[in-house]
């Protein structure tokens, strides 16, 4: 196996002293810290059914047959009957080392697993089960700002080993640069460390998976047959990309550029059509017909645009921006056409009627205020709401009235 160049010193101790011909001189003290190797065996013989545990940092929500999966960031995938959303109950947990992002398609669950694709068989959701993957598909990601990569044997997610040296030096020798160039010479720079939680890597449409693979690589993956989904191609497009959404038969990728919208095609092979100008990396993009809702400044890792909620018209180019409405904070937003709900963390949950695209803020039919939501997701007569410490469900047959059915503790994610 080869061994990990990547390292990098760091200066510990320091302290000098004078020598009998008044000289100075200075012992410094360095650790050498290496990335440690995992073979992919250690993340593919991981992924299985185990009992159903608590939540600790919920990621991505999705619902499928009265059944919520819930995304524990780097983890795994908790799978709770929601048949009564009075009394949700845990019924399994999928471990799954390296789990950023998932979808599900028919009885099937794609999740990623650190550098592979794994299809777990979810048609009995209490008894998960692995049926297929495509190894090596990802080539790096990010959770809570550490990088991990893919190498040739194995992967690298963030745990070192230490050796500490001594070493003798003039009081202005440079010993530290050498370390710092050898480091950057090993080490895939992928620009601002921007990604606070895990990468936004999927997004589906039809039965086509687009997932982000690389600096500037999109996978496409047909995902037609469910125990074999077959890699199709990549496309290449404006690096960096942060994240990536689908919505009906568009693709919205974050980028460097700001947000480049692409249409989809029957080949499952999307072709460009503009990027919606005065949009950061790290926006959030919702569209209906016509209309892209975008939440602006909502992540400060890669956004300095004020926080705002805006409605554009891509039906033309440049596309035309019809309404933004100033908010404090938000973090996430969840459609439900025709009613859009904004996770808005330092005032609480807004609901909006947004029929009228231009008069999105003299539509408000309700705010609670008594809950600080980080994330939001609307799944038609019920709305789930996550916050630092629980994750409430509300009746939402009717939006004017939020009526709590449930919640579910989180606890404190140990990073």
């Amino acid at each position: 196996m080869k061994k990990v160049l990547l390292s990098f010193m760091v200066l510990l101790i320091s302290f000098s002293f004078l020598s009998c011909t008044d000289k100075c001189k200075e012992t410094r003290v360095i650790v050498t810290r290496t990335p440690i190797l995992h073979p992919f065996s250690e993340i593919r013989n991981s992924v299985k059914a185990l009992p159903a545990r608590s939540i600790q940092d919920p990621g991505i929500i999705c619902e499928k047959d009265n059944y919520l999966f819930i995304n524990e960031v780097k983890k795994g995938v908790h799978v709770i009957d929601n048949s009564d959303p009075a009394s949700p109950r845990f019924v399994a947990f999928i471990n799954i080392p390296g789990n950023g992002d998932f979808v599900i398609r028919g009885n099937t669950l794609y999740a990623d697993s650190y550098s592979d694709l794994v299809s777990i068989d979810i048609t009995n959701p209490s008894e998960p089960k692995e049926i297929g993957r495509i190894n090596e598909i990802f080539t790096f990601g990010m959770f809570y700002n550490v990088q991990w990569q893919s190498h040739s044997d194995g992967l690298i997610w963030g745990d070192f080993t230490e050796k500490f040296d001594s070493v003798n030096a003039g009081c202005n020798d440079d010993i530290i640069v050498p370390a710092v160039k050898a480091l950057r010479s090993n080490l895939t720079i992928i620009g601002p460390e921007y990604f606070p939680k895990a990468t936004k890597r999927f997004a589906m449409s039809g039965k086509f998976l687009y997932a982000i693979s690389g600096y500037s690589n999109v996978q496409i993956i047909d995902l037609e047959n469910g125990v074999s989904p077959v890699l199709i191609q990549n496309f290449t497009t404006e690096p960096v990309l942060t994240s990536i959404n689908a919505s009906g038969d568009k693709l919205f990728l974050g980028s460097y550029l700001g947000i480049i919208m692409y249409q989809n095609t029957s080949s499952g092979i999307p072709e460009k059509i503009l990027v919606l100008p005065k949009t950061a990396p790290c926006d959030q993009v919702i569209a209906h017909d016509n209309t892209a809702y975008v939440l602006q400044g909502s992540d400060s890792f890669c956004s300095t645009n004020p926080s705002a909620l805006s409605s554009i018209d891509i039906s033309k180019n440049p596309p035309k921006w019809m309404k933004t409405y100033m908010l404090e904070g938000p973090y996430k937003i969840s459609l439900k056409y025709p009613y859009l709900y904004v996770a808005e963390e330092k005032k609480g949950l807004k609901v909006f009627d947004v029929t009228d695209d231009v008069a999105t803020d003299q539509h408000l039919l309700a705010f609670k205020s008594d809950i600080k939501p980080k994330n939001v997701l609307a799944l038609g007569k019920t709305v789930l709401v996550v916050t630092d410490d629980n994750l409430y469900q509300f009746d939402i047959s009717d939006p004017k009235t939020l009526r709590q059915l449930s919640s579910i503790p989180v606890k404190k994610a140990n990073i």
